[in-house]
């Protein structure tokens, strides 16, 4: 057995991507678009974390991390990709002026990529020394 097992392992299936139907908070049709985390993008960026406690100081880091995890995720349309935007902090803004569309976009997005927040994921590992 041993590693080299690994390489029979399947690859996963890439996830679609996810569509969230902002249209309610808007007034007008309009959907953001979100790609399923890489397996690195789960976990926090310390220097994009800091950053973004400095720019939202009121915000706790584990909302932080999601806002982060938003930013990385996030899938510019045409009108977008012109433009010189940074998502985290847009989603930042959002969570500050407009709570209700922010948990909108970040309950669909937790629904539709299940396992993304690096606290579940190292709990469900059993700790060597409890066995």
């Amino acid at each position: 057995m041993g590693l080299k097992t690994l390489s029979n392992v399947k690859p996963l299936e890439k996830k679609p991507l996810l569509e969230i139907d902002i249209t309610e908070y808007v007034g007008e049709k309009s959907s953001l678009f979100f790609r399923e985390p890489r397996a690195s993008e789960i976990f926090p960026d310390m220097d994009a974390t800091r950053d973004l406690g400095i720019k939202f100081p009121e915000m706790p880091s584990a909302m932080i991390y999601q806002i982060q995890l938003l930013g990385k995720c996030y899938e510019p349309d045409a009108e977008d990709a012109n433009s010189i935007i940074n998502p985290s902090h847009t989603f930042g803004n959002i969570a500050r002026g407009h709570k209700d569309l922010f948990f909108h976009i970040l309950g669909s997005f937790l629904e539709a990529f299940q396992g993304t927040d690096i606290e579940d994921k190292i709990s469900e590992v059993p700790n060597a020394s409890m066995e």
